[in-house]
């Protein structure tokens, strides 16, 4: 004690900063003590919260909103913030497996009109999409039509829902920047184009053709369909003549003759012509245009306009690449008008065979029917009186053989060639076919 010095002011500068440093020490402490264990408290409240509710519930007592929280917080540690439901949830915040079930709940409607609120919803929803194959029609001028692989049925999509084309407006570069989108959207591709004379302007038209023939890069052809142009037969000359790509579906919804007859050439290439919904088929277009196989459906077509068809394929119109016709459900009143002109005669169905390719890809074989000669020592076959199967060396019945034999007989009565009694015969809900090789 002699050594400590009693000086005034000497000993408690010494003493003052060791006494503080202890409190702050003892202060840090107590309170992470306090703080662990008001964690721990919350952390197991929040373990027993659903065991308590669920017991709260099974005795189907009503509670009041304070005694519901006194006996999940028993101990007072409750909640300091609770969840507004009124707030706007932060959907682009969610992590991306959670968003892809969320996603998955949506329209394809409702993720389109997501997309075009930002680059980012753009992006986020493109990643979140499951890959399925599909492919879009477009029906100028706002609708889309989305088709799956594996799915019967194709979903709508309105462009101008919620986007910048007005309704009733068509502009093709618009559609078409929104349409890549969708492509980009739902992992599409377009295949398919609809016109319809009474929606689109000539000019219109025109930049519509422009882009098919400046964009389209995709390995196949596209498919191209268009509504009735009675009204308006220039549209659909110029359809035609501006179309630079080959397509291979080529639909005609009522390709009805007008009042003026419209001819045109073409420079495309057409697979598959598809003509139906026709009352009076335009045969100056029809004979115009250039295909390799055509299939006229609910079409009412006449005995001489058949023959017309016939005719100018045997004098070259039609081009080198003609392979079939096929008319379903026609009604065939007098076959001496269909091969008047032709020099067609009869063909043993035991002798005579040729294959034809189906719409499925398979091969089918007529035997027998009608021949005539064609352009190019080509041949036509009509499959009337001949018998069609999907082997090339199946047996012939018995029936069709007798048949043959019956009409050989009478073949000069039916094409009328040495002048006696006609032959009448009525085919009802005949599927004629015609093929050119």
């Amino acid at each position: 004690m002699d050594d400590i010095s009693t000086e005034p002011g000497y000993s408690w500068i010494m003493i003052i900063p060791i006494v503080h440093f202890l409190f702050c020490l003892y202060h840090l402490v107590f309170t992470r003590r306090i703080r662990s264990s008001v964690a721990v408290g919350h952390k197991r409240i929040r373990l027993d919260s659903r065991g308590i509710l669920k017991r709260l519930n099974a005795t189907k007592t009503p509670y009041s909103k304070s005694e519901l929280l006194n006996k999940m917080y028993p101990n007072g540690f409750m909640p300091k913030k609770e969840i507004d439901v009124n707030k706007p949830f932060k959907l682009m915040h969610l992590p991306t497996l959670v968003f892809q079930q969320v996603a998955d709940c949506w329209d394809l409607q409702e993720k389109y009109t997501l997309s075009q609120v930002s680059q980012k919803s753009k992006i986020v929803l493109s990643l979140a999409n499951k890959k399925r194959l599909s492919k879009i029609d477009f029906h100028i001028p706002s609708t889309v039509y989305i088709t799956y692989r594996h799915s019967e049925d194709p979903f709508r999509l309105e462009l101008d829902c919620y986007s910048k084309i007005p309704k009733w407006f068509y502009y093709p570069e618009k559609a078409f920047e929104l349409i890549s989108n969708i492509e980009v959207l739902f992992d599409s591709h377009l295949e398919s184009f609809h016109f319809d004379p009474k929606k689109i302007a000539w000019q219109e038209l025109y930049k519509t053709l422009k882009w098919i023939n400046s964009n389209w890069n995709l390995p196949f052809n596209p498919d191209i369909s268009i509504q009735s142009y009675t009204y308006d037969g220039m549209f659909f000359k110029i359809l035609m003549e501006s179309l630079e790509k080959n397509v291979d579906h080529f639909t005609i919804s009522g390709m009805e003759y007008g009042s003026q007859s419209i001819k045109f050439s073409h420079n495309f290439e057409i697979d598959w012509l598809n003509v139906n919904d026709t009352t009076s088929l335009d045969m100056d277009a029809f004979t115009s245009l250039k295909f390799s196989r055509a299939y006229l459906y609910n079409v009412d077509i006449a005995n001489e306009e058949i023959n017309e068809i016939l005719m100018s394929w045997k004098m070259g119109r039609f081009g080198d690449k003609m392979e079939s016709i096929t008319v379903e459900k026609m009604t065939l009143i007098d076959l001496r008008a269909m091969l008047i002109g032709l020099e067609a005669d009869l063909r043993d169905p035991r002798i005579t065979k040729r294959s034809k390719r189906l719409s499925n890809g398979t091969t089918a074989w007529i035997h027998g029917g009608i021949y005539f000669n064609g352009p190019n020592g080509k041949t036509a076959t009509i499959n009337l009186y001949s018998y069609q199967s999907a082997k090339e060396d199946d047996r012939i019945p018995e029936e069709c053989i007798q048949k043959y034999e019956t009409i050989q007989r009478n073949w000069n009565r039916i094409v009328g060639n040495n002048g006696e009694e006609r032959w009448q015969e009525v085919f009802v809900d005949l599927q004629l076919i015609v093929i050119f090789q």
